[in-house]
């Protein structure tokens, strides 16, 4: 979960420009909520990559009882999309979005 503690820095990075005076305590609750909203960022423009048979598959991945978060993975790689890339988007759109810069 390496990623998620990159995601949860760069939440509070965010938090601090937003609300630099805020209370400790807040600032975390909200660095915690802009994290999800990262990861959902995140996640929205991975799907958008994919192909429309890709995203039926993935659909139907997700539907069933054994997933985890290493299918997903493998899933999304076998997909051809370049992470690195997608994901660069997703935190430059929130970035824009969330600060609006």
């Amino acid at each position: 979960m390496e990623q998620e503690d990159q995601l949860l820095v760069l939440a509070r990075q965010f938090v601090e420009l937003k609300v630099p005076f805020a209370d400790a305590d807040y600032k975390e609750q909200i660095a915690l909520e802009v994290k999800d909203k990262i990861d959902e960022t995140i996640r929205t423009e991975l799907v958008a990559a994919m192909t429309p048979e890709q995203t039926d598959a993935y659909v139907e991945m997700l539907e069933s009882d054994d997933v985890d978060d290493d299918k997903i993975i493998g899933f999304i790689n076998k997909c051809g999309i370049d992470t690195d890339e997608v994901t660069q988007v997703a935190l430059t759109k929130f970035r824009i979005a969330y600060l609006g810069a």
